[in-house]
């Protein structure tokens, strides 16, 4: 077969999929709007899916797995915590080849913010809330136990330790799957696309598309869900609109040398910091507010250094001259400013008709967000 005849029939193919409009076309392939994309697809809806980079976003760079996120919401808001078992409970049963158990070590120093019987303590209450982040509740180990774990940890002032096993996912890992799913089910997916313009006429939203080869097309849909994270202020733009209250934290990660350690690791303080072994070991994050631009978010770093530092307060025999590579994802914060954290890390803002951006500061909550991003448009109830 010729160059030219496979040409036409991908272009054939590509025109005999695509509909005059569709439904919904969402903007962003990162959890969000993958979660969006394969719900709305499984609801029978023509969705397309703009994506300007590779599928999975890249907002978020890092993760230190479904239990480290849940830890802060354990003391404050058990609510929360028993919601995110919940959502972690459906994502393994629907994704569990997608999903690892991590060997996660806390251990307890004098003068922590957690003793050993706080600390066990909250440990139970995670097992209680949330089970299904672990595949067993936690073991208190003597220090001599831990470190025959974990021979690199820091011996002075070593109290105890407790073992566990918590399930992690790669969120872009399971974003790509939730555009799989959502392809399987006729949806449209095109990475590498960037919206150039956006604008409104009669009902439908027309959306300038070019591609990473520069070639130029445009798109119809009945409505638009902003999905784009940090890049969702320029997208609303296009369209002569604003995100209200849309913040963003920085969080700042450590990739360090493979040998660092042979556990995850997660000391609590003021917030927990932990270290993700692995191939792709990384040590952090330590968080800070971030209006800037998100492409420029690497730019400065300021937190490496001190992260370092409290890696080498953990694993003393750290390299000194170990030069770890920073990395930096911006987690939302879908509330206002000075207000106090809501139990559902997400939030819907109507634009205008038709026009909806999105935002979800916690990987688990990405279904439930979906759902409420699909109920606050018109095309769920017109297909019931």
């Amino acid at each position: 077969m010729t160059k030219s005849l496979v040409a036409f029939n991908e272009h054939l193919f590509y025109h005999l999929r695509v509909p005059k409009t569709f439904d919904l076309a969402v903007i962003g392939g990162g959890l969000l709007g993958a979660s969006v994309f394969r719900r709305s697809c499984e609801l029978g809806l023509k969705t397309l899916l703009v994506e300007k980079g590779p599928l999975g976003g890249r907002s978020s760079e890092a993760s230190l797995g479904l239990f480290f996120g849940a830890l802060p919401h354990l003391p404050r808001d058990p609510d929360a915590a028993s919601e995110l078992g919940k959502e972690a409970a459906l994502t393994l049963e629907r994704f569990r080849h997608a999903m690892a158990l991590r060997s996660v070590l806390l251990p307890v120093f004098r003068g922590d913010a957690h003793d050993e019987d706080s600390l066990g303590g909250l440990l139970a209450l995670a097992w209680k809330l949330a089970p299904s982040l672990l595949r067993g509740p936690a073991e208190r180990l003597a220090p001599r136990d831990a470190l025959a774990l974990e021979p690199g940890l820091a011996r002075k002032d070593l109290l105890c330790a407790f073992h566990l096993d918590a399930w992690t996912f790669d969120a872009s890992e399971m974003a790509r799957l939730f555009c799989g799913e959502g392809r399987a089910c006729g949806g449209l997916c095109l990475p590498g696309t960037r919206v150039i313009g956006l604008s409104p006429a009669q009902g439908v939203w027309t959306l300038a598309c070019t591609g990473a080869d520069g070639s130029s097309a445009s798109h119809s849909a009945r409505a638009v869900v902003n999905a784009a994270g940090a890049w969702a202020g320029r997208v609303a733009a296009l369209a002569g609109l604003d995100v209200p209250d849309a913040r963003f934290l920085r969080e700042t990660f450590l990739a360090l040398p493979e040998s660092a350690a042979r556990q995850s690791l997660i000391r609590l303080g003021p917030r927990p910091l932990g270290l993700r072994a692995g191939p792709r070991p990384l040590f952090g994050p330590l968080g800070e507010p971030f209006d800037g631009d998100p492409d420029e978010r690497h730019a400065s770093l300021p937190d490496g250094e001190r992260l370092l530092a409290l890696a080498r307060g953990l694993l003393p025999g750290l390299e000194a001259t170990a030069s770890p590579r920073a990395v930096a994802g911006l987690r939302p914060l879908p509330w206002p400013a000075g207000a106090e954290r809501p139990p559902r890390h997400f939030k819907v803002f109507r634009a205008a008709p038709g026009f909806l951006s999105a935002a979800c500061g916690e990987p688990l909550l990405c279904r439930p967000a979906a759902e409420a991003v699909l109920d606050a448009l018109p095309l769920r109830k017109e297909r019931a």
